[in-house]
């Protein structure tokens, strides 16, 4: 099945607006840049849309090697490379694997000055003051391994994998069912992805298998669940989508599409081969759905 690319994002700070790019470098660890940085609570515990909201207002803006991030009513602030690294390493907590909470090692960046302006905009409370952070430079976040075939890979700061891919149709499929029960529309900006195609028939590629251009080739591995983010508005941080409606709606187009009862939408998906490629928006791409899938998708 052929399709086009129609959009590429990376998302430099975790939860924080995307950059749509019209040509995107793919690395093992993902989109390049992507989820390079993150923000954790002053008991180094990461925060996200999910209990901040309105880090959605956070607008990133790539300049040559530096990320200009915006927020209503506050200046800029630079972050990226050229800011100050803690040299000591220290653990922070993330998502829960199983019955454990997962650590991982990061470093501090920008120090008081970054702490203080995104403490200010975000207003953390008794969470504060907040810290920016990026991931220590020898440690290796591993994905897990359940759905990946035998293969082994990593990613930055991301959910859990470093791939998000999203076929546009998908959206009108939903967005069908969301508008008959009076609720606000999906757009790409609550999902999240990645990449998104345009071309194939909608929840195609919420099947296993490989997207592929002529240089690169995507191991799609495992349907993406989804969280309370999706019910953000991304322009103003308020949450205007009725929770029990999307529980019904997902999973229903789920169970009718592939067979799976859960709130899933978008592909997680992996890097095949350790070199760098290129993906631009409007080059071709072409989809083959795996024939016989060794994991039910979701398990």
């Amino acid at each position: 099945m052929n399709a086009i690319v129609s959009e590429c994002w990376t998302y430099p700070l975790k939860a924080a607006g995307g950059i749509a790019l019209e040509q995107a470098t793919l690395t093992p660890l993902g989109i390049e840049l992507d989820r390079k940085y993150m923000l954790v609570t002053h008991d180094n515990k990461f925060i996200s849309q999910r209990n901040f909201p309105k880090m959605a207002l956070l607008s990133l803006e790539l300049r040559g090697e530096d990320l200009i991030v915006s927020y209503p009513g506050m200046g800029d602030i630079v972050i990226g490379p050229t800011l100050e690294m803690n040299e000591k390493p220290f653990k922070v907590t993330m998502h829960k694997q199983g019955d454990a909470l997962e650590e991982i090692l990061v470093c501090q960046l920008g120090g008081e000055k970054a702490s203080q302006w995104f403490s200010e905009a975000l207003k953390p409370g008794k969470k504060g003051p907040l810290k920016l952070v990026t991931r220590a430079p020898d440690f290796v976040r591993e994905v897990e391994s359940d759905f990946l075939n035998g293969q082994s890979a990593a990613t930055n700061l991301s959910d859990g994998y470093p791939f998000l891919v999203v076929e546009k149709n998908d959206f009108a499929l939903v967005n069908h069912e969301l508008l008959s029960r009076s609720q606000p529309p999906l757009d790409v900006r609550r999902i999240r992805p990645n990449i998104v195609v345009e071309g194939l028939e909608a929840w195609s590629i919420m099947h296993n298998g490989r997207l592929c251009t002529e240089s690169a080739s995507l191991e799609l591995v495992k349907p993406s669940s989804r969280c309370k983010v999706i019910r953000t508005n991304q322009d103003t941080g308020d949450i205007d989508i009725d929770s029990s409606v999307l529980s019904e709606v997902l999973p229903q187009i789920n169970r009718e599409m592939i067979g799976l009862n859960k709130a899933c939408f978008g592909q997680n998906a992996v890097l095949l081969g350790p070199d760098l490629k290129s993906l631009s928006v409007g080059q071709n791409v072409s989809f083959v759905k795996k024939i016989a899938e060794e994991h039910n998708p979701g398990n």
